[in-house]
């Protein structure tokens, strides 16, 4: 009786310590199912966390290799075909040859296989973004766009060309420009992100020439004029002078400055029976071209 007794309390213990293994690797089981969730792609060896910030862990309690801000494995495998990154940034180093509707812009370049110019109206560039590549066009406008608001001027790997004549430009308007260097292409491309604040440009194009209306209110020695406003416009130039050529400009109404208004009283003309006006807007980047000649009889 005492072996069976003893046989029993045995059998009662094993059972008991089997339970408890069963228990805790269900329990361990458990808590890994609810920590990571299979990730989407080819390679079986990876798992995706719930915590998006913390994405990409390997299996088999390999945690060394972590990746952060990946969302799926296609994002790894574009990471790591990326050419490596250059290290010397280009710059915008002029705009010349402005008109109302282009300008020259030169560069100088840094270490990459290539270079991608950027352009925007109004408002900094958005950035170019690694893997994608983008074709560029000289006519604002008409090259890949970026984002909400950022054409691709020029994007070619085998030209070392730094000077970029851009047209299709608006009058009196403000671009801004960003210069990136790249290495490789297509998939594997890989930009150069320079410190925006440090290697941002921008320029206005000049402004379009205004329009003069004819001469109103003219009295002997004085006459009154209008226009129209151009954008970009920070003041207007006023001429008078004796011809229409305006090679007998009158002293005192020449390169007249009246500030940003559309209408002028001038006065104080002395010893003529007519004269010729004109007039220039003048803006960030510099003047308009004239506006129509009037002639004004007293």
């Amino acid at each position: 009786m005492a072996k069976f007794k003893k046989c029993n309390l045995c059998f009662i213990f094993y059972l008991a310590l089997m339970l408890t293994f069963v228990f805790k690797a269900n329990a361990y089981d458990n808590r890994g199912s609810s920590e990571f969730i299979k990730a989407d792609g080819n390679n079986s060896n990876l798992k995706e966390a719930k915590d998006k910030s913390m994405a990409i862990i390997m299996q088999k309690e390999d945690y060394s290799s972590v990746y952060y801000g990946l969302k799926t494995t296609a994002d790894i495998s574009q990471s790591s075909n990326l050419a490596p990154e250059p290290t010397v940034p280009g710059k915008i180093t002029g705009v010349t040859r402005i008109s109302p509707n282009g300008f020259l812009v030169n560069s100088e370049k840094g270490n990459g296989e290539r270079r991608i110019l950027l352009m925007s109206e109004e408002k900094p560039c958005e950035l170019p973004k690694d893997g994608q590549d983008y074709t560029g066009n000289f006519s604002f406008g008409s090259g890949d766009k970026i984002g909400e608001h950022t054409y691709v001027i020029f994007n070619l790997p085998e030209s070392q060309q730094k000077r970029f004549l851009v047209s299709n430009l608006k009058p009196g308007t403000r671009y801004y420009m960003l210069l990136c260097e790249a290495n490789s292409k297509g998939e594997n491309i890989n930009y150069l992100i320079p410190d925006t604040s440090k290697f941002t440009a921008y320029k206005s194009t000049l402004p379009e020439a205004p329009k003069l209306e004819e001469a109103f209110d003219i009295k002997q020695g004085s006459f009154k004029i209008k226009w129209n406003k151009v954008k970009g416009a920070m003041s207007y130039f006023i001429d008078v002078a004796k011809d229409n050529s305006f090679k007998e400009i009158l002293p005192e109404h020449k390169d007249l400055d009246v500030g940003n208004i559309s209408e002028y009283l001038i006065e104080d003309i002395k010893g003529e029976s007519k004269v010729y006006c004109r007039i220039r807007a003048v803006g960030e980047s510099g003047e308009s071209e004239s506006s129509n000649i009037i002639e004004v009889n007293f």
